[in-house]
């Protein structure tokens, strides 16, 4: 109901309405896990590395890049927990 009028004043600022990221459907299974710490790394052609039951989120982060990157990709953590992942550390 309240989404076309957002749509239209958003589109009016040029701003995005659409996923900008397309996630694979691995991160639905990431998402509703309750395992703690865990991460969620992706590269731009979809690979992907997650870690579950880790130590802390920086171990977590650490974990998922690592599974992600044995595709030999350069990937980023995309998530930590619940939350997106920083960018840039910020």
């Amino acid at each position: 109901m309240w989404w076309p009028s957002v749509s239209a004043f958003l589109e009016k600022l040029r701003l995005p309405t659409k996923v900008q990221v397309a996630l694979p459907p691995a991160f639905a299974a990431y998402e509703s896990s309750r395992s703690y710490e865990k991460a969620f790394a992706v590269d731009h052609a979809g690979h992907f590395g997650v870690a579950f039951g880790q130590r802390n989120k920086v171990s977590a982060g650490q974990a998922a890049l690592k599974n992600c990157e044995q595709t030999e990709t350069t990937c980023v953590v995309y998530a930590i927990d619940n939350e997106l992942a920083p960018v840039d550390g910020k």
